[in-house]
């Protein structure tokens, strides 16, 4: 650990000066005729009792100003009272109020009013708890998974779900508060099941399926999952580790947690946030938990060549979606692990689309039509991909409404990639002609014609490889 710098040592005291300090007061307080704090209270004195309890509410103060959880056992277990207690009274507040005021669950009232303190409590400091993950798995394979390197703070438990339903298992989630719980399947493979409230649902059922190529799935707002299924194979304990604390940093997202649940300490995670970090200000990309997470199963997957496993193939899909969501994309990191990726999933088109976004985004255009031209490739031959309609609306919003980041351009390129896939050769030139007319009208273009003239260039290329693909040699001729 680094040390800390002078200004950071000078500005907070040791914990035994905090706590003597307190100790002095109380016995100033009783010289100067404050006689009641030397009455015992339980066998101690008054005074006593009072400097322990500022003292905790100045060492847990400190940890709430950075959004840590405390190291020190004492300070650990006032913290743990603390956040229990808060979690016990807004759970116990809340039925009050169903039980006696707003008595119609449909009427929504009580959810606005959780929404608007949830919202200010995530403004708030407060504690921010390591994840909290539970095991049932045989004493070797749970000694593996806890001893493989770890992106985030994570306290690991051993607890026995009643069964192996999802159901049931979330249940347990709930009762411990857990960030997630992992068992074995009947056929022999890992089931990850993750926290998530009653009308919280997780934005996808399972990380193992695989979603339709579309627009929306090949760049995603949220991929917290509800479980990720691990098919028996090759899976090595530092995969399936990374898996485990991937999907239970997403179950932490901020529309699966109740005010309840941040009072406990699972404060909803963002990019540039850290379940369990120690710091106070916002971290940069490199310090960012989500970051080090999801690059470390792009790393890991790509490790292992284009045979990863079936927990390889999963951190692969995982990684690449949420990878390709962050708007940061400029960053050279993310070509590398968009890389490695592909070679962890060569015929995946989603994951060469991604690498071209991200080739684009860094100003590498000729690595990302490349890119384009093999993923156009592996979607003419595989005929998965969904009609031109269903990705012209998306591509043309992110045209007109795109936002002024590195990763528009490369989007856009990727979405035009999957209409050439799904367009007849013959029908491009017309598409092309109305899209690149909407170009001209897009606020994030005015004023940049080297990305307009890069976007002409991947409408060219994409035709000419797609009418290349249909065999129509006077097509090739006029597309020149």
């Amino acid at each position: 650990m680094p040390r800390a710098s002078r200004d950071e040592r000078s500005a907070s005291a040791p914990a035994w000066a905090v706590f003597v300090a307190c100790c002095a007061a109380m016995i100033a307080a009783y010289v100067l005729g404050m006689d009641w704090l030397g009455q015992p209270v339980f066998g101690v004195p008054t005074g006593l009792w009072l400097a322990a309890l500022i003292f905790t509410l100045v060492e847990v103060r400190k940890h709430q100003r950075t959004g840590g959880w405390p190291s020190d056992s004492v300070i650990r277990l006032m913290a743990e009272c603390l956040t229990r207690g808060s979690a016990l009274a807004v759970g116990a507040v809340r039925y009050a109020w169903g039980r006696t005021i707003d008595r119609d669950p449909l009427s929504g009232r009580t959810d606005a009013i959780e929404a608007v303190l949830s919202s200010w409590h995530d403004r708030a400091p407060w504690l921010n708890r390591p994840l909290r993950i539970a095991l049932d798995l045989p004493p070797d394979e749970a000694a593996a998974i806890v001893g493989s390197v770890g992106s985030v703070p994570t306290e690991w438990l051993r607890l026995m779900p009643s069964s192996q339903d999802p159901e049931d298992a979330n249940a347990l989630c709930l009762k411990h508060h857990l960030d997630a719980v992992v068992f074995r399947t009947p056929r022999g493979g890992l089931r990850i099941v993750t926290t998530r409230a009653f009308g919280r649902d997780a934005t996808l059922r399972d990380w193992s399926f695989s979603s339709p190529m579309t627009f929306g799935t090949l760049f995603p707002h949220s991929i917290d999952p509800a479980i990720v299924e691990i098919d028996p194979g090759d899976n090595p304990p530092e995969i399936v580790c990374a898996l485990i604390e991937a999907a239970a940093w997403t179950a932490r997202s901020s529309h699966r947690l109740t005010l309840a649940d941040r009072c406990f300490g699972r404060r909803p995670v963002r990019r540039g946030d850290s379940a369990g970090s120690v710091r106070v200000r916002r971290m940069d990309d490199h310090d960012d938990a989500g970051a080090r997470l999801f690059g470390r199963l792009a790393s890991l997957s790509g490790a292992r060549g284009s045979r990863p496993g079936p927990a390889g193939r999963i951190a692969a899909q995982a990684a690449g979606a949420w990878i390709a969501a962050d708007p940061l994309q400029r960053d050279a990191r993310y070509v590398k692990w968009h890389e490695q990726i592909c070679a962890a999933m060569p015929n995946d088109p989603a994951s060469h689309l991604r690498l071209a976004a991200a080739c684009f985004a860094a100003m590498d255009d000729e690595s990302g039509i490349e890119s384009l031209k093999h993923a156009l490739l592996t979607l003419v031959r595989s005929e998965h991909v969904a009609g031109a309609g269903n990705h012209t609306a998306f591509v043309e919003a992110e045209l007109m409404h795109g936002l002024d980041d590195a990763a528009t351009l490369g989007r856009v390129a990727a979405g035009v990639c999957l209409i050439c896939a799904a367009t007849p050769g013959d029908r491009l030139p017309f598409l092309k002609e109305d899209m690149l007319e909407e170009t001209r009208y897009a606020d994030w273009l005015i004023g940049r014609d080297a990305e307009a003239r890069v976007l002409q260039q991947v409408f060219r290329e994409l035709e000419r490889a797609r009418r290349e693909l249909d065999g129509d040699p006077e097509s090739l001729r006029l597309a020149g």
